[in-house]
């Protein structure tokens, strides 16, 4: 059994659609913002520290270059309700749902 083969193939895995909810930050601004539908995946970056975990978004399930992310080292709570989630980090915060349970 390779330990690190078996992590590899347990972040491979971690990808699917949610729905990354419009923020409320700017009011005025966010009236005109439609929650998006991305593609999630839990990737291996390279980051100031060398390679490290990302929680990254795509438009699509075929891009390569992702619209955004959080390193996961950074993040510092997550909190569940329902069908969606909040991920906060040091430096941002999304609003997440799923489809599903």
């Amino acid at each position: 059994m390779d330990y690190k083969s078996d992590i590899n193939e347990i972040i491979e895995s971690l990808e699917g659609w949610l729905i990354k909810k419009k923020s409320n930050d700017n009011v005025s601004f966010s009236l005109f913002k439609k929650d998006n539908k991305r593609w999630f995946k839990v990737k291996q970056v390279k980051g100031s520290e060398g390679v490290e975990l990302a929680l990254c978004y795509y438009k699509t399930s075929k891009d390569k270059d992702a619209k955004g992310w959080i390193y996961l080292r950074d993040v510092i709570e997550i909190t569940a309700f329902e069908k969606s989630f909040t991920v906060i980090s040091s430096s941002k915060s999304m609003i997440l749902e799923a489809q599903t349970q």
